[in-house]
Parts: C-alpha cells; structure tokens; sequence
C-alpha cells in the first residue's frame, strides 16, 4: 500500500516540481507511519533514516519502471524507453529530464545522445549524433569551395525558412556522403525536429545540446554572423539541396545566380 500511494503521489507531482520544490520517498517498515517510527526509534533515528534512504523522484521512477520489464533482454528495454517517455514529457524542469534521461541510458546500456535521438524520434541519424568518434574530419581546406559556399547558402536559407526543411526529404543514410555533407545532413534533420516552422531559430540551443554533434566541417556561428545573404526561393533551395546530396561524392553544383541582399 505504502508504495502505491507514493506512486499516485508521483504522478500527481511531477508536474508540480520545480528547482527549488523537490520530491523524495522514503519507504518505513510496513508496520510503520512517521509518528510510530519516531516513537520506536527516536526522531534521530528518523531523520538519519530519511537522509540515509530516501529516494529522489527519478530514481523512485525508473526503478518502479524497471521492475515491470526485463532489463536483461532487448525487447525489456526497448519497453523501458516506452513507459518512462510519458512521465519525462510530463515533467517541466529541464534538469529533472536530464537526469532521468541519463540514468535511463545508464540503465539500458545506450549512450545518452543516442537515447535523446530516440526520444525525439529521430533514430534515422540516432548514431551520427556522437559523429566526431563515427569519421574523420576532413581537414581544413580539403572541401571543394563551391561545395563548401553551397552548405553554408543552404544552412542560412534554413534557419530563416524552417517551414521548407520540414517539407524537404532528406536521406535515409547519410553513410557513403561526404563528411561535410553528413553534418549538413544532420543539422537540417535537428532544424526539422526541434523547430515547428514558426519558430526562430536558437543558435545557443544549439550549441548547448549535447544530443547534436558538434561541427568539424564548418563553422555555424560564422555562417550565421553574415551579413551577405543570397535570397533564394524555395524551388532554388529545394534543387540546391538536390544538387548537393547527388553530387556530394563527386563535384558541388555551382551557387546560382542570385542578387545579393543585405541582411538588415
């Protein structure tokens, strides 16, 4: 009885938690409430036993979670993902979701950012996220220019027309392009699922998630920072994009002819 009634407890509290109003469990014998236990034990006793036993609101989560599935099998922990998503949506403090996602990770044997590619559905690229240890970065100076100027007019015509990218297909495996194109792959496929279409784009959320890759191949802020910009189209961005994935083995197609506009 004591443990589901913590657990309504749970529910009823996870979206009520803040910084600075924390949750924690704290399990007595069963022949115990808090007034008999001090009057056993002492309130010594009691508050040793609270500082010593308790558990944090993640912990008590994942750990009720856990013990209706199979950590030992695969299947087990694929269901263990799905139960503890409900609860982690539910949950409004940021640090909280951080650490329930990276005691999941630890508990289910995959490394955290693949676990939020996951959670976000976006397994297509899940195992690109950690990419400085999947490839080699090119090194500097090796990426053909014409290649190198089309990634960066696609990357400033993405974050100010968001609404295309989500309308845009982009590869089911990013294995056999080049590595430049592999990250360009992966921060258009961030850009689509971070971002409704109405949103302005952060570039220090970006930067501060630790679920994305950070980039060798070019340099966001620079590109960002701009103050040329080409005005392209959505057709133009839509051939660009076309144009840089079959030809990213080969030769970059030419930027077209745009009249510049300043970015005020």
């Amino acid at each position: 009885a004591g443990r589901k009634a913590a657990w309504r407890a749970l529910e009823r509290s996870l979206e009520l938690v803040t910084e600075l109003k924390l949750v924690h469990f704290v399990f007595l014998p069963p022949e115990h409430d808090p007034d008999s236990f001090i009057r056993a034990y002492g309130k010594e006793k009691f508050i040793d036993t609270v500082q010593q036993s308790s558990l944090s609101l993640s912990k008590f989560l994942l750990a009720t979670l856990a013990s209706k599935v199979n950590l030992k099998s695969e299947d087990g922990k694929v269901k263990l993902i799905g139960l503890t998503k409900p609860y982690l949506e539910q949950t409004k403090i940021p640090a909280l979701q951080v650490m329930l996602k990276k005691q999941l990770a630890d508990m289910i044997e995959l490394q955290p950012v693949i676990l939020e590619s996951i959670l976000n559905n976006k397994s297509r690229y899940a195992f690109y996220n950690s990419a400085k240890t999947n490839y080699t970065p090119s090194p500097a100076g090796t990426i053909p220019t014409p290649r190198l100027n089309n990634i960066k007019l696609v990357i400033q015509t993405a974050v100010k027309n968001i609404a295309w990218v989500h309308n845009y297909k982009l590869p089911d495996n990013i294995d056999n392009l080049a590595h430049e194109i592999k990250e360009l792959s992966i921060f258009l496929d961030y850009l689509s699922h971070n971002y409704d279409g109405s949103e302005e784009f952060q570039l220090n959320q970006l930067i501060n998630n630790t679920t994305i890759t950070e980039f060798s191949q070019f340099n966001l802020k620079d590109i960002l920072s701009s103050t040329n910009i080409l005005s392209l189209s959505q057709q133009d961005f839509i051939n660009l994009l076309d144009g840089i994935f079959s030809n990213s083995k080969t030769k970059a197609n030419k930027i077209p002819k745009i009249s510049l506009k300043n970015k005020s």
